[in-house]
């Protein structure tokens, strides 16, 4: 490891989605079952039928909370936790914004 390189986190992984063996998490995951079209989370997100597809199957997903955390520290392409990378980049840009205290008031939680 080069000494620019930071420490790795376990929430930073390549490949990403339920191709990672390294993020058990994700083996758990409703888009990891049989049955689920894997494209539809990286379909170009003006795609709607597919995005909406990948929503629908998030919804229901036994790990969201996980992969929203995931998706949030690796900002990867695709629907994650049922949001886009457009979503959740602009989702990070209005937090970068907000102090502690603010999300404290609205009932988040930063991921």
């Amino acid at each position: 490891m080069s000494g620019h390189q930071q420490t790795c986190d376990p929430w930073d992984a390549v490949p990403l989605g339920p191709a990672n063996n390294n993020v058990d998490f994700f083996t758990h995951g409703a888009c990891a079952q049989a049955g689920v079209d894997p494209s539809i989370f990286t379909s170009e997100e003006d795609d709607q039928q597919a995005v909406t597809a990948a929503r629908a199957v998030c919804l229901s997903c036994p790990v969201r909370l996980p992969c929203r955390r995931y998706a949030y520290a690796a900002n990867p392409y695709g629907v994650y936790a049922g949001e886009t990378q457009t979503e959740r980049t602009a989702n990070l840009k209005r937090d970068a914004h907000l102090g502690a205290d603010e999300h404290y008031r609205r009932g988040e939680v930063v991921a």
